[in-house]
């Protein structure tokens, strides 16, 4: 019988097809922003701010933003036009020996543009594209395995961490694209994808090594024992990178500021000191409530050893020091750095046609909203 008009055959939406929605999607939100927000100047994406000095060569046809009003993208992109030691670009950075820890999306774009200056931020668009894509293909394998419709996939274009990385160039889309692909392969037993995609990941950010730590954990509380020490020895490369970095350029965490989550949050709810409006105030709060809440969820979801959970649960040691303000000011934040575990309630909750998947949906929301605000701003929509 042939399909109704109007409805889609299983096969017009493989895994595949919808990444190929996710690239088009994300490339028409940029190209809208570059055009409309950034009025051609599609650099500004960058975020990059007028508190940094740059080379010449560096602020060509850049956009620059008042003084503390850039964003990580903007350090991001000059360590993919300095990816290599001697580290000549330092000065353009806040904190040189954190940023470089996150290596692997600048130094795609660097690899991808053959070092040439011209091609590199347009490589490191591409890096962001291809994790959307990534992201999106191995979230609808995730689901197949599971007996629902790999359209499912898309739940990771709306994640919190992949808005704000199209939104703001960050790195944290490429650590949520190797958080599902690990999870895939392990359910799948193809070890060495995973151990792959965990190296991958702990080059990305310094928080990918707690998936590693997830893994072996998880693999040695199911007797896996040789995928659990490969797992744990996936994060070599990256800590080998880390110490470098730590004793050419000091110590990375010397004055973090690190403050424990559960008092953080009482503080910010009685005095939010934001300076947004009302309406994205409320949503940043809301999404602030859910923590807790998605928190003890990822709990219950590791103790029935779902993978997603058993490779997300580090993050839970992570969050009870995400109590600074700067942590808890905006959903970009949190939303990020906590991005696996609300991207564990909403998949597993979706996945299982569960009520509670909608406790991660306040943090999504807040992002969202905090994206369209800023949209709506650079075409002349309010102040």
């Amino acid at each position: 019988m042939a399909a109704q008009p109007g409805v889609f055959r299983a096969s017009a939406l493989s895994p595949a097809r919808l990444a190929g929605i996710a690239l088009l999607l994300t490339a028409a939100w940029i190209a809208f922003q570059g055009a409309c927000v950034y009025h051609g100047q599609w650099r500004g994406l960058f975020r990059a701010s007028v508190e940094f000095s740059l080379p010449e060569a560096l602020r060509a046809d850049l956009p620059l933003l008042p003084a503390g009003r850039g964003y990580d993208g903007q350090f991001y992109r000059v360590i993919a036009h300095d990816p290599w030691p001697p580290f000549s670009l330092d000065s353009s950075m806040d904190a040189p020996s954190v940023r470089r820890q996150r290596i692997l999306v600048p130094a795609l774009a660097w690899l991808f543009a053959a070092g040439q200056a011209a091609w590199i931020d347009p490589a490191y668009l591409g890096v962001i594209l291809a994790s959307i894509a990534g992201g999106v293909y191995w979230t609808a394998r995730w689901f197949e395995l599971r007996g629902r419709a790999p359209a499912w996939g898309l739940l990771f274009f709306v994640t919190p961490t992949a808005l704000a990385s199209v939104d703001r160039m960050l790195v944290d889309a490429t650590l949520l694209a190797l958080f599902i692909a690990a999870a895939a392969a392990w359910e799948h037993r193809q070890w060495g994808w995973l151990i792959m995609a965990l190296a991958l990941a702990s080059l990305t950010r310094e928080t990918g090594v707690l998936l590693a730590a997830g893994a072996t954990a998880g693999l040695a509380l199911q007797r896996e024992w040789k995928p659990a020490c490969a797992a744990a020895l996936s994060a070599l490369p990256a800590l080998g990178w880390m110490a470098y970095l730590t004793i050419t350029l000091g110590q990375a965490y010397a004055e973090a500021n690190k403050q424990y989550l559960f008092p953080g949050l009482w503080r910010f709810l009685m005095n939010p000191e934001s300076s947004a409006p009302l309406p994205l105030q409320a949503l940043n709060l809301l999404g602030l409530l859910t923590i807790p809440i998605c928190l003890g969820l990822a709990v219950w979801l590791a103790w029935r050893k779902e993978t997603l959970a058993l490779l997300a649960l580090p993050f839970l040691g992570l969050a009870i020091l995400l109590g600074a303000p700067e942590a808890l000011g905006n959903p970009y934040a949190y939303g990020r750095s906590l991005g696996p575990v609300f991207a564990l309630v909403l998949w597993t909750g979706a996945a299982q046609r569960a009520w509670w998947f909608a406790a991660a949906l306040p943090a999504f929301a807040g992002v969202a909203a905090y994206s369209a605000a800023a949209l709506l701003r650079g075409l002349g929509w309010g102040t």
